[in-house]
């Protein structure tokens, strides 16, 4: 006689970390003035990452890029990229750095994404004399004005010729 049983049997399949995270962007840039008020966000980076949900698909941001003194801040799980110190144009017209973003996976895999984030001038550089000094004689009796006496000398750090 012939026998048989039936018996239910679940097969789950566990996600591999089998993706790293893809950027949204090739790149990412942005102009901000020399004068934005720290704290200030400039602009999110966002990267996705096709393993199934979980730790393998979790993504976190970090910069990567040696920055001198560094004038950004990168939230790790939001990706917004914020000021925390004052800038100056003058001294640095941009910064060009890049961001990687990493996934949760026990072997963790990640791209990377370049930044641009150029300075537009302000007028925060006030005009200074080449002389500060200058003495000039006209003759008592002289009639015939104007005339030309001399040619005054400035200099102004400002780069944009309009805030010169």
């Amino acid at each position: 006689p012939e026998r048989n049983d039936t018996a239910l049997i679940r097969i789950t399949l566990t996600d591999i970390n089998d993706h790293k995270p893809i950027f949204n962007q090739s790149s990412y840039s942005t102009s901000i003035s020399e004068g934005i008020v720290e704290s200030t966000s400039i602009l999110t980076v966002y990267a996705t990452d096709a393993d199934q949900e979980g730790i393998n698909s979790k993504v976190s941001y970090k910069i990567v890029s040696v920055i001198s003194r560094n004038p950004f801040a990168l939230d790790a799980e939001s990706g917004q990229l914020t000021v925390i110190s004052s800038l100056d144009r003058e001294e640095t017209p941009s910064y060009e750095f890049i961001v990687s973003a990493e996934d949760g996976g026990a072997v963790k895999l990640s791209s990377e994404v370049q930044i641009t984030v150029t300075l537009l001038d302000e007028n925060d550089k006030p005009p200074v004399f080449v002389e500060k000094t200058k003495s000039v004689r006209v003759n008592e009796g002289t009639s015939n004005f104007p005339f030309y006496l001399w040619t005054l000398n400035y200099d102004d750090d400002d780069l944009d010729a309009k805030n010169k």
